[in-house]
């Protein structure tokens, strides 16, 4: 029919380029006796010659006319078997080995991540880590057996608005001399001063006190009124009522060189660990005051603080730097132990929010 003309049309214009046909091997040459048969069959019925023949023209272009390919290289016997599928299975070919080199890919990434994931849940929420952005600067901690014995420890709790909502620490009792008081703070209240702690006299009206609070604006400040209020302050001034908790301490040193020089001893200010304010206090404690302090003005019912006051530490002595430190974290004085090891536990079961883990231990080492 048509094809076999088609097919015979073809034959007679390649014969005038590649030369008679004859001196060609036979298409199903080499075959047993039943797969000669199929081979013709399916000759008769697709034109496997002209696919032939294009084969050895493109050779015939690569290598040049006297190098005819050998007829069992790979592509004359793809061209000759498969005349229509060498394109389709190498097209396949490439697009597994893509697929395959980026399931590869995805593989080497997400196993970075998850690495890095590790590597910072490991890092962020063992003890030591959490200990080391919470407890101090470094070189600061001792051993338990040389942490200092309190006189007095009061968990504390929520102060305020009102006077009688104020928290009372009735056994609390300033010594004389030399003494250290530590407590952790929280208030995002300014415009009034606020007493942290504060004791008075217990002889009804007498102004005499010993008070630390926050100022107006936030600062921190300790003050004792004999015949005036003298005071020392945080220098620079701080804002301390931001809502953050804040380690604020006093350390009243009647063993410092100005107890024997002019009758004054040294009391230094703290907070979160670090020295903020230095000055000079009368030697000996105000007269008559009264055993038991409160989180306000006891003889004027004001100043009320307004806020959280937990784990108040008396000590009767002056503590130095590493002592206070230590003093204050080994039993969870802050409660802010307890709320970043939660926080950095839950953020790093989220691999995705490193950066927010990140910036907890940046701001917990700032405090």
């Amino acid at each position: 029919g048509e094809g076999v003309r088609e097919s015979a049309g073809w034959k007679q214009h390649l014969r005038a380029k590649t030369g008679p046909m004859e001196q060609e091997e036979p298409l199903c040459s080499g075959l047993s006796a039943e797969a000669a048969g199929a081979c013709s069959r399916s000759a008769a019925s697709t034109p496997l010659v002209s696919t032939r023949l294009l084969v050895r023209e493109a050779l015939d272009e690569e290598t040049g006319p006297e190098e005819e390919p050998g007829r069992h290289s790979a592509a004359f016997a793809c061209a000759r078997l498969l005349p229509c599928s060498c394109n389709h299975r190498a097209a396949w070919l490439a697009a597994m080995v893509g697929l395959l080199l980026l399931a590869v890919a995805a593989g080497i990434v997400q196993l970075l991540g998850t690495r890095g994931a590790s590597r910072s849940r490991e890092q962020l929420t063992s003890d030591a880590a959490v200990l080391s952005l919470t407890s101090g600067p470094p070189g600061m901690r001792l051993p338990a057996a040389q942490l200092p014995r309190a006189t007095f420890h009061h968990g504390g709790g929520w102060s305020g608005p009102l006077f009688n909502s104020s928290l009372s620490f009735d056994d609390a009792q300033l010594p004389e001399g030399s003494f250290s008081l530590a407590a952790s703070i929280c208030s995002n209240f300014l415009g009034a001063r606020q007493v942290i702690l504060g004791w008075a006299s217990s002889a009804g009206d007498s102004p005499h006190s010993a008070e630390l609070r926050l100022t107006p604006g936030g600062n921190l400040e300790y003050g004792e009124f004999h015949s005036e209020w003298t005071r020392v302050v945080a220098i620079p001034p701080l804002l301390l009522a931001d809502g953050s908790q804040h380690q604020v301490a006093v350390v009243r040193n009647a063993s410092s060189v100005g107890a024997f020089v002019n009758g004054t001893v040294t009391l230094s200010l703290y907070v979160n660990w670090t020295l903020v304010g230095r000055g000079l206090l009368p030697e000996h404690l105000p007269e008559g005051l009264a055993p038991g302090a409160k989180s306000a003005r006891r003889h004027r019912r004001d100043y009320v603080f307004h806020g959280s006051v937990r784990h108040l530490w008396l000590y009767e002595k002056a503590l130095r730097d590493r002592e206070l430190a230590a003093a204050v974290s080994a039993d969870g004085t802050a409660d802010i132990l307890r709320v970043v090891a939660t926080r950095v536990a839950k953020e790093a079961r989220e691999p995705s929010r490193r950066y927010r883990m990140a910036s907890i231990a940046r701001s917990v080492e700032r405090r």
